[in-house]
């Protein structure tokens, strides 16, 4: 069976067609159980480039804290979900880091 996006965690092939490692199916259920959780709590989503494009008030390509928190709808949130899309913790959010295509 053909799984698309899985096919990078599927074993050798064995009878013909690749087989899912049972380990890495839990590590990827795990990983789109979080995912799935992290996007219906409200507290981070993939943003659009339109999304980023408005927060962006220098249009230095980047958002600091500061531009990130005028834009993020909860404020008691917007540190904790900053760190979040910030992925590579330089302080700052690109537009990869934001629209989540990284």
């Amino acid at each position: 069976m053909q799984l698309g996006f899985l096919n990078d965690y599927m074993a050798p092939p064995m009878g013909g067609e690749k087989e899912i490692g049972m380990s890495c199916f839990k590590i990827t259920v795990a990983a789109l159980a979080v995912a799935g959780i992290l996007a219906t709590s409200g507290l981070v989503y993939a943003g659009t480039a339109a999304e980023f494009d408005k927060c962006d008030k220098n249009k230095d390509g980047k958002l600091t804290f500061e531009e990130f928190k005028a834009c993020y709808p909860d404020k008691a949130k917007a540190k904790e979900a900053f760190d979040w899309y910030d992925r590579n913790k330089d302080g700052v959010v690109t537009k990869k880091e934001f629209t989540g295509s990284m």
